[in-house]
């Protein structure tokens, strides 16, 4: 009997208990829980955010340490070094004298000292005299030697000063033609017709009076012959004055075939 009721009494002890955790388990509802989530979830954030800033510090003097200790070392290795090299001995005066190549000895009386060279005489060079070739001045209005020289060609005859002819070009010879204008032939001092006059003394050249001061004279030169060349004028013709043929009057009527004797002109001193 007596076991019978402590089995009872322990029976309603936990049915009394199993009530007691029902009403409280009732009492705690949804917001409470959610409540608690929050706050475990800001708890660990703080602890995160806490736990690595000191991490970081401490990694941070970690890290300076380290520098100063190796900032130390060298320091104290310059300062080494800077004793070492002020505790080497310093070489004398002497030899440093004697490394540079000069002598510390005193010079011997008996020997006579060499005596220096004289510096070398320069050689002057005279520079050539420079010839200033002075451009003849003309008075003739249709001469202008700057146009006449930039006309000049060496590859064809062209037309020169009577002052060029009388100075003349030593290495060429001089000669003189006569132009008989009234057949336009061009003879030599031989009176024989030159072949090839444009060739010789130009064509375009024959402009009698052009710096020659003479209305009837024009001096012609040719490079490539080396030939300076004075052409006389004479309005008569070749046939005529030369050859001694005549020629029909204006009427339509011949004058006899009688030859006239041939007039040579004379050669003019250069």
């Amino acid at each position: 009997m007596a076991a019978g009721a402590l089995v009872e009494e322990v029976a309603e002890e936990v049915a009394t208990n199993l009530e007691e955790v029902a009403a409280v388990t009732r009492q705690v509802n949804a917001r409470a829980v959610g409540y608690f989530g929050i706050g475990v979830a800001v708890g660990f954030g703080l602890g995160f955010y806490w736990g690595f800033r000191f991490n970081r510090e401490k990694i941070r003097a970690e890290v300076l340490r380290e520098a100063e200790e190796q900032i130390d070392q060298i320091r104290e290795l310059y300062q080494q070094k800077t004793l070492a090299a002020e505790n080497q001995d310093k070489p004398s005066v002497e030899e440093i004298v004697e490394q540079r190549g000069y002598s510390t000895r005193e010079p011997d009386m008996d020997v006579e000292p060499e005596r220096a060279l004289r510096p070398p005489v320069p050689i002057i060079v005279t520079p050539p005299p420079v010839v200033v070739i002075e451009e003849p001045v003309s008075e003739e209005p249709d001469w202008i030697w700057a146009q006449e020289l930039a006309k000049r060609d060496k590859e064809h005859p062209y037309i020169i000063h009577e002052d060029e002819w009388t100075g003349g070009d030593m290495s060429y010879e001089q000669t003189q033609y006569t132009y008989w204008a009234g057949d336009d032939v061009l003879t030599d001092t031989d009176n024989t017709p030159i072949s090839h006059p444009n060739q010789v003394v130009g064509s375009e050249n024959l402009r009698f009076g052009h710096g020659a001061g003479d209305p009837n004279i024009v001096f012609v030169r040719n490079d490539k012959l080396q030939l300076d060349i004075e052409i006389d004028r004479e309005p008569g013709s070749f046939e005529e004055e030369v050859l001694g043929k005549t020629r029909p009057v204006e009427d339509g009527l011949e004058h006899s075939s009688q030859s006239r004797p041939a007039r040579r002109k004379p050669k003019r001193n250069p």
